[in-house]
């Protein structure tokens, strides 16, 4: 069956424990005893894994809204990119959508932990999110059938019957029951977020960036680690990027 991740602090805990005891077992294991490839593979999990036990410290630095690609709006994003190779696929993403109201309102859970603990988000930002909730699916444009979460979904079970997955009569199914949906569903979940959002106004303590919350400027260079797998310091890869930017332009 289809789930999205449901965030609770309980399910969190346990990631990070499962996460210590994969490492644990990873240091049983010696390097002389592996073949080449799997000596290889060992650092490279080991490292991993490593490197997301040291991310526990930084739990609540993390934004699952930030206004460039949260997750509010990564999900209809996704959503629209979900392939369908088979009916099970289809019959998934309608799960899918079905589950967001669930989904958003756990991860408003987990920006309700953050406020109360002092790592909320400004309030400019706050805006910004609150304002996208309310833009990125509106009653009009389901009611006019305009939304991009009807037309994607259109064009591949289309595709679907091109390529002999699902009938005509099936797709004409699948396409009622994703607009019945995305208003039944999908809205009153994004309606819901941007609510609940905006009750956190004014609680945020810090308007000033990142590196001002304590332990802002570590979770940042954690952070940049873990999404370019590069070692080299926030600084030094500034200088870098700077000087190849600036070469460029002569």
């Amino acid at each position: 069956n289809a789930v999205l991740p449901i965030y609770s602090k309980k399910n969190a805990l346990a990631g990070y424990e499962n996460t210590q005891q994969y490492y644990n077992t990873l240091q049983t294991f010696q390097a002389y005893d592996l073949l080449s490839d799997e000596a290889y593979t060992h650092a490279l999990l080991q490292k991993s894994l490593s490197h997301e036990l040291e991310g526990q410290q930084f739990f609540y630095l993390q934004e699952v809204f930030s206004p460039s690609g949260g997750s509010q709006l990564q999900f209809p994003i996704l959503m629209a990119e979900y392939p369908f190779r088979c009916k099970e696929d289809i019959e998934n993403y309608l799960e899918l959508i079905k589950l967001s109201p669930s989904y958003f309102d756990s991860l408003c859970q987990f920006e309700e932990e953050k406020f109360s603990r002092g790592f909320g988000m400004a309030d400019y930002s706050l805006d910004k999110v609150t304002e996208q909730c309310r833009t990125i699916v509106t009653k009009e444009e389901l009611q006019n059938n305009e939304h991009f979460l009807i037309t994607t979904f259109s064009e591949r079970l289309l595709e679907a019957i091109n390529n002999k997955i699902i009938t005509k009569k099936e797709a004409s199914a699948y396409a009622t029951q994703n607009r019945q949906y995305l208003s039944t569903y999908f809205l009153p979940a994004y309606e819901n977020l941007a609510s609940s959002l905006s009750d956190f106004y004014g609680m945020g303590k810090n308007e000033n960036g990142l590196s001002y919350f304590a332990d802002g400027s570590a979770y940042y260079e954690w952070l940049f680690s873990t999404v370019t797998g590069s070692n080299v310091p926030v600084s030094e890869a500034y200088e870098i990027l700077a000087e190849d930017y600036y070469s460029s332009m002569t």
